[in-house]
C-alpha cells in the first residue's frame, strides 16, 4: 500500500521540493530566462555601441583603393613587376570586392578626371590618416584635395 499523500495548504508547501516534482524544473527554467534576457540586453548595448561608431568609420571600395594608393602600396606592387591584372585580382580578394571594379579603380588612379579623385573620397581618406595621427599623409591628402578644389 502506498503512504497518503499529504494535503497542500499553503504555497510554501507547494513550492517546498518534496511536494512538488516541478521545483527543480521551474528554478531552473527561471534561471535559463534571466540570462537569456541578461544577454538579449547586452546584445542590444553592443548593436547600439556598433551601429553608432562603425556607421562613419565605414569606406567604399574606392576610397579604400585610394588609401591604399597614398600608403604606397600599389605602386610597391607595381615596384615588384606584377602584372595590374595581379594587383587587380589580389586586391579584389583583399577588399571583397569585384576584379572589374578594382581594375577601374586602378586605371582611375592616373586618370586626373577619375571619377575616383573627387573630394568626398579624399576627405575620407584623410578621416582615416587621422586616425594613423601621421602628419606627412594627411598634408600630402590635403594638397591634393587643394587642387580638386580648385580644379571646380
Amino acid at each position: 500500500m502506498k503512504p497518503p499523500k499529504k494535503k497542500i495548504e499553503t504555497f510554501e508547501q507547494f513550492t517546498d521540493a518534496k511536494y512538488s516534482i516541478f521545483n527543480d524544473k521551474a528554478r531552473e527554467s527561471i534561471l535559463i530566462q534571466n540570462h537569456l534576457f541578461d544577454i538579449d540586453d547586452r546584445l542590444l548595448d553592443l548593436e547600439y555601441k556598433a551601429s553608432s561608431t562603425t556607421k562613419d568609420k565605414v569606406s567604399t571600395r574606392a576610397q579604400q583603393v585610394l588609401m591604399l594608393h597614398q600608403l604606397g602600396v600599389i605602386e610597391r606592387l607595381r615596384e615588384l613587376k606584377i602584372p595590374d591584372t595581379k594587383i587587380s585580382q589580389f586586391l579584389a580578394l583583399l577588399l571583397n570586392s569585384s576584379y572589374d571594379n578594382i581594375k577601374k579603380d586602378l586605371s582611375g588612379l592616373y586618370d586626373p578626371k577619375s571619377k575616383l579623385k573627387i573630394e568626398n573620397n579624399y576627405e575620407k581618406v584623410k578621416e582615416a590618416f587621422n586616425e594613423l595621427g601621421n602628419k606627412d599623409f594627411i598634408n600630402e591628402v590635403d594638397k591634393i584635395k587643394e587642387k580638386i578644389i580648385k580644379k571646380k
